[in-house]
């Protein structure tokens, strides 16, 4: 779980980072996309998910750098995610105005 001195950064290389905030360095380099990252939402355990300007969203759990591709079909990019813990839900909105929800159970 993150927790309060952890700040989680959307970047423009793909990469998502996990930075401490009391030794202003980053703890974790995460490789989630090939294009810059959107948006992030965030879980319990370390979850993270984070959507691309190319339209894809990928989820991932920090600890292990493990990544895993939700598949999207609208390929505009991914301007909002949204992620519910007690149902498991991942929501994404488009910047071409469609939405998708996936359930990570």
């Amino acid at each position: 779980r993150y927790m309060d001195p952890e700040a989680v950064v959307g970047c423009e290389d793909g990469t998502v980072r996990v930075c401490d905030m009391y030794s202003r360095s980053c703890s974790r380099i995460i490789r989630m996309h090939s294009c810059p990252v959107t948006c992030i939402a965030l879980g319990e355990d370390q979850l993270i998910v984070s959507g691309s300007s190319f339209g894809t969203v990928r989820s991932g759990v920090s600890s292990d750098q493990k990544v895993a591709a939700l598949k999207f079909t609208d390929r505009t990019g991914i301007k909002s995610l949204c992620y519910n813990p007690s149902s498991q839900l991942v929501f994404a909105g488009s910047t071409s105005g469609y939405a998708d929800c996936w359930d990570l159970r």
